[in-house]
This record gives structure tokens, sequence and C-alpha cells, in this order.
């Protein structure tokens, strides 16, 4: 760099990726070296020693875009001092685009502040100055000074073009600003940007983070052009939307017109079918991602990863990742998630201690999965961990230890964790306020969750709250009070939902204590409110039936099943015992096959 106005390709060392030596940077100011020209036949500009001889703007622009590349400041800076020496503010377009160039040097090196400098000092400032600042603005967040630079673009009659567009549909998508988006859309058709597809894709993201499918549809359908962008906003939007099925169909018409998916196209349909409960269609989407050479793509191979965890087996999860050839946190994560998923907590362990990297997330899955797997006392174990690593706490954090020592049942245990969270503030999450009245209940602590119930804040966790007060008082031989509290619920607390637990809970009272016709009432509220197709309440009505004498009732619930497990024709199985049938029984045994007769085995043989 000592040579830099002397050798025969001079700015060669600026090639190499260390930034330049500042302190030969000076050369570039004196007025006795002036460059004479700049050689871009290699991309490369040459400066030559000529007495006083200003840098031309073509030199100028040359140096910048230098400094640009290879994220070299202190010749940036050199260079804008050189533009202010040699009195280049005059006003003329030529002037306003090495401005440009210089604001674009700055933005690129991170220096926001620096940039505004230059635009403030510019005496012509074109659509181009404004709209690389409003893209600035915008990506660091700052809406109001990118609204006000737009605003003032458009005060000044400059039109703006698709990247200032670009910039201020951004700020919108940032801030969720809905009705200004429409506004700048409306702008767009006007000015006949609409049909940028980059405007349109803009357009497109923004309806879809408000919420506005049917919108972002439209300006689909009327774009001239697609890219897989637009497909890809408009997929993202029909999963976020909950309309599963139009994903796939939306991802075969954008096959048909050409287009391939991407990996964040596959990532997106296999997020839709863990949805939507798609086995077949998860398939097949791994089977296209083997097809286009993105299976061992990193966001493609952890969605895979999720989707097994809920469809697959443990052997398409291991699979999977052992042939990711780049593996992130999200990944080791995922894997851990998925061993505890199938109950094998040493394997997740044995993951999670060989992980090359960890965060937050990777201990709040191994908190959740020893709740899964009804491990509470580790569970205390890792958050005290977590404590002491001092590992963020979330909200997730909070509830799972809460779930964890409701696991442990430990009366002292609980009293500690109780305290932590009055701490840490509990109330400002619905769901840590139910889960701690659960915590109390289940540790022997009625009194404290009655307190609690009654200073519940959140309407969210109102239906969580009843049903574990309900089902403490069931669990602590209170019939009565759980009843009456169910009483309550029907009286009129609509905010409270009648959810299977609750009403599997109230049944399995009924025919404790032979209340039929209560049991027969509640049956079709279960009808009613749709809860009834879940197989707890399915079972425990057909229980309810058989304790309480009705066997004619109790056929009937087992017909309607969709499908009968164990514990189904157990009930069927005593109900007919109570009612001296025993010739039914072993019909009823003939006709199920296996799983029947390892119930009637163990019901008459208690």
């Amino acid at each position: 760099m000592a040579a830099i106005f002397h050798s025969p390709n001079p700015l060669s060392p600026l090639f190499n990726p260390k930034p330049l030596h500042h302190h030969h940077l000076h050369r570039l100011q004196i007025p006795h070296l002036k460059p004479k020209s700049i050689n871009f036949s290699t991309s490369t500009p040459t400066l030559d020693p000529i007495e006083n001889q200003a840098p031309d703007h073509h030199q100028l622009r040359g140096l910048l875009r230098l400094a640009s590349r290879h994220q070299d400041l202190a010749l940036g800076r050199v260079i804008h001092a050189c533009i202010t020496k040699s009195q280049h503010y005059e006003d003329s377009g030529e002037s306003t685009v090495l401005f440009n160039i210089l604001i674009s040097m700055y933005l690129k090196l991170g220096r926001l502040f620096d940039a505004r400098k230059v635009f403030d000092v510019m005496t012509f400032r074109d659509v181009v100055s404004y709209s690389s600042l409003v893209s600035a603005y915008a990506k660091r967040g700052l809406a109001n000074d990118a609204l006000e630079l737009f605003d003032e673009m458009r005060e000044l009659g400059i039109d703006p073009n698709e990247y200032s567009f670009v910039a201020v549909l951004t700020n919108c998508i940032r801030r969720m600003n809905h009705q200004l988006g429409s506004q700048v859309h409306g702008l767009a058709i006007k000015t006949l940007h609409w049909s940028c597809v980059y405007v349109a894709n803009a357009l497109i993201g923004l309806y879809v983070k408000c919420g506005c499918l049917d919108d972002a549809l439209r300006v689909f359908e009327e774009m001239p052009e697609r890219d897989v962008s637009s497909w890809n906003a408009v997929i993202l939007g029909m999963v976020e939307d909950c309309r599963y099925g139009q994903v796939f169909k939306s991802f075969h018409d954008m096959r048909m017109d050409g287009i391939d998916g991407d990996c964040f196209s596959l990532s997106t349909l296999l997020t839709a079918v863990s949805e939507d409960f798609s086995l077949v269609e998860g398939e097949a989407v791994h089977a296209y991602a083997l097809k286009v050479g993105l299976e061992l793509d990193l966001s493609v191979g952890n969605a895979l990863i999720g989707f097994y965890t809920k469809f697959g087996c443990l052997e398409d999860v291991v699979d999977v990742f052992q042939r990711m050839l780049v593996k992130d946190v999200i990944s080791w994560t995922g894997m851990l998630t998925g061993f505890m998923e199938f109950g094998r907590v040493e394997a997740a362990l044995e993951v999670f201690d060989h992980m090359p990297e960890r965060n937050s997330i990777s201990y709040n899955a191994l908190l959740a999965g020893f709740c899964r797997n009804d491990e509470g006392y580790r569970g205390l174990e890792l958050f005290w961990r977590i404590v002491e690593n001092g590992v963020e706490i979330s909200d997730f954090t909070l509830t799972s230890v809460v779930n964890a020592c409701a696991l442990h049942a430990d009366k002292g245990t609980s009293m500690q964790i109780h305290a932590f969270m009055i701490k840490v503030g509990y109330k400002s999450n619905p769901w840590v306020e139910a889960a701690l009245l659960d915590m109390c209940a289940r540790c022997g602590r009625m009194e404290d969750s009655q307190k609690l119930f009654e200073k519940l804040v959140h309407k969210e966790s109102f239906s969580v709250a009843w049903t574990s007060l309900i089902c403490a008082y069931a669990r602590n031989g209170q019939p009565d009070e759980a009843i009456s509290l169910f009483h309550t619920i029907l009286k009129g607390n609509d905010s409270v939902i009648l959810d299977e637990v609750m009403l599997a809970t109230i049944l399995g009272i009924c025919g404790t204590l032979g209340f039929g016709e209560m049991g027969r009432q509640i049956h079709s509220l279960a009808i009613k409110s749709g809860p009834l197709s879940d197989s707890a309440v399915y079972n425990a009505v057909l229980s309810m039936y058989a304790k309480c004498g009705n066997l004619e009732n109790a056929i009937s619930v087992f017909s309607s099943m969709p499908q009968h497990d164990i514990v189904a024709m157990n009930a069927l199985i005593t109900a007919h015992l109570l009612h001296r049938q025993g010739d039914e029984m072993a019909l009823l045994g003939e006709g199920e096959g296996g799983d029947a007769r390892e119930g009637i085995a163990e019901t008459s043989n208690p």
C-alpha cells in the first residue's frame, strides 16, 4: 500500500481481505499527488501521480465502490474528505450520483448516521437518495424516520420508484400498519408500480402479516409476473390462516407455472402437514425434497425432524438427523424433542450433553420433555441448573417448572417454586397463573389453590383454573365441592370452555356417586359443546352409564364410538358383569379380539 501511487497496479493490495493501512491513506488528500485516471478494464482503479489535477467523478465512484467492497471505512472517509476539499458539491446530476454512492457506501458499512449527514448537505436529491435512507431506516426499525423521509419526498414532487415502495412497505410490515400499507398500495397503482414483482411481493407480505389473506390473494391474482417469493408468500399466508387444504393446491399450481419450490416452500409445506395431521402429504414433500436435492438443506431437514417427530417413528427422525450435513441448535433441539416424544429420556439427555451449542430453547425442550415423561424431580433439578447457569428464563420455562413440581407433588418444594414465581412476577402470564394453581392443588395446598382461584386476573386462564380445581376436589375426595363448582360454571361463566378433562372428571364423579340423571345431562352437554369426540370423554360417559346400572345406554355409547380402546372394552365388560350377563360378555370378547379377551381376563380375575 506504501506504493499506491507508483506501482503499475497501485491498488492491487486493496484486494487483500485485510483492511488498508490507515497511516498511508493520507496520500489521497494531499494536493501534490492527484489521481490522473482510473482504468476499469480489470475492475481495479489505477491512479497516476499528476500534479495539481483533482480526481474526477468517475475515479471517485470507483474508489467509493472499492471501499464498500472491502468494508474499509477509513478509505471511505478519506474519499469523502477528498470530495469535500475538491468542492464536488455543485448542484448537478453528476454530483448527485456521486453522493448517492457515498450514502450507499456508508449504509453498507453500517454507518447510518454518516449517511444521513451526507444526505443533509446535498443540494440536489433524487429518488435514489431518498429510497436508500427510507430503506435503511425501515430495516433498522426506525419507522417514524422512514415515513418522514417518504412524505418529504412526495411533498417535493419526487415520484417513488420500486425501491421506494418496497422500503416503505417493509416499514409497514414491521409495524403491521395495514392502513398506511393500503394507502401505499393505492399510490403504487396510481404510479403503475404495482405490477413490479418486488412491489407486489411486498404488498402480499404486508397483507399476510396483517391477517388479510384475501387481500393478499387479490394482489397475487393480478400480478402479471410471479417468482418463487410470490408463491411462498401466499402459501405462508394460507398456513397462518389455517387453510391447509389450499396449500398443496397452490404448490401444485406453482409447479405447473414452471417454478420449482425452494427450501422455504418445502419448510412451509411441512409446517402445514404437521398442523393438518397429513402423513401422506408430508411423505410426498419429503420425496419431492429428495428429487430436487433439498433434503439436506438445513431448514428442510429441521422441518422434517419436526414432522417425523409428530407422525413418524423414531427411526425416521434419527435417519433425517444423521443425513444432515450441517446441523444447528434447532436441529439438535429437534432431535432431543424427538427422543422425548418417544419416551427415550436417557437418549435425549445424551443428545443434550453432546450439543455443540445450547440456548434457552434447548433447555426448555429438555425441561418440557421431563414433564411429558412424568420425570418431575429431574425437571426440577434441570431448572436449578438453568438458574445457576444464568440461562434466559421465559414464560414457557416457568410454566414447565411449575408442571414439573406438580408431578413431583412435594409440598415443601411447591412452596419454594411458588415463592420464586412471586419474585419474578408470574401474574403477567395467564398460563403460568393457571399452572401454579394446578401445582398447589396437586401438592395438597387446597387453601392456596382457592386463594389463587379467587384472584385470577386473566380470562385466558379461567378454563384451565376451573378444570384444575374441579380435578383437585375429585382427587381429594371432595365430590360435592367439585359438583358445586361445576354448577357454578354452568350458571353464567361464558368465558369457561368445557374441555375434555373437566367433562371426564365430572362424569367420573357422577359414576362414582351413582348420579345417573346428572350424568345423562352432562352427556347431552358434551354432545352439544363438542368434546364428546375425545376418547377420554367417550370412555367416561360409557363408564358412568355402566356404574349407574344403565346397561342399554352403555351399549349404545359403545356402539357409537369411532374406535374402541382397552378402557372402553373394560368398561363395557364391567357393565355386563354387574348385570350378570356373562354370556354376552363372552360374545363380546370373541367379537373384539385379543384386547377384549385381555380385558375379560383382567376384569374376571381382579
